[in-house]
């Protein structure tokens, strides 16, 4: 089984395949360049009655930093913390990940953040800031939904329709609480319909995604020889070396 086929999503209403980013083109693909441009993000995703997972994710587009809190409630409660150091080095604490399939504890989260945030740019194209207070909203669709990280993708069929709510404050916040329907994606599936229900929140970060003094005692360093590295910095110096800055 392969990694993208293990990614934490779970859910047979979703497709999971190894893919690359660049093959994920077209209308199912796209997102509103005003939706992607939050860098802290709150997610609670559950599938039908189930209580579902909380992840909570700060980024940096520039240093490809990012850092998600994990609170998984099943089938084993967990919480930790995975995050990425400039995009090269993945580090860990407090969850215990399966050795050759850590990478789907990034996939898992990114890829229901995006397919939240590619709904959002469905029902309002023009942008977070086209939310006037907080409204209802109900949208059916009859493009599918595709995202894709290196290593996995998940797509929802069409035709599906969201409904809920989402609210733009404090300065450009959003919050959103929103339900889709979608179709099974399975043959063996019970009926012929789904719910995924996504609650959250959008804003920016007030600080740094790490510390450059942020110590790594404690953590599990994973896709570096790192030995040496007692701090952030120092994985940043071991990425230099290797892209030979």
């Amino acid at each position: 089984m392969t990694p993208g086929r293990r990614a934490l999503l779970g859910s047979a209403l979703f497709t999971l395949c190894t893919a690359a980013l660049a093959d994920c083109r077209g209308k199912e693909c796209e997102l509103p360049a005003s939706w992607n441009e939050f860098t802290a993000v709150t997610l609670t995703f559950s599938e039908g009655d189930s209580k579902g997972t909380t992840w909570s994710g700060v980024f940096d587009h520039k240093t490809h930093d990012f850092l998600i809190d994990v609170q998984v409630r099943e089938p084993v409660p967990m919480k930790g913390a995975v995050g990425m150091v400039g995009g090269r080095v993945m580090i860990s604490k407090g969850v215990t990940l399966r050795r050759g399939s850590e990478v789907d504890a990034i996939d898992g989260p990114v890829l229901s953040m995006r397919i939240a945030l590619i709904v959002l740019g469905r029902i309002f194209p023009d942008g977070p800031n086209s939310v006037i207070g907080l409204e209802q909203v109900g949208r059916d669709d009859d493009v599918g939904i595709k995202f894709a990280t290196p290593s996995a993708m998940a797509s929802i069929g069409a035709p599906w329709r969201a409904s809920g709510a989402v609210e733009n404050y404090n300065a450009g916040a959003v919050a959103f609480d929103l339900t889709l329907t979608v179709p099974a994606q399975t043959p063996t599936a019970k009926t012929a319909t789904g719910t995924l229900n996504f609650k959250g929140r959008l804003s920016m970060r007030t600080e740094p995604v790490f510390r450059e003094d942020m110590r790594l005692d404690g953590w599990t360093v994973y896709g570096a020889t790192t030995p040496a590295a007692k701090t952030v910095a120092d994985l940043r110096k071991v990425i230099a070396g290797k892209r030979g800055d």
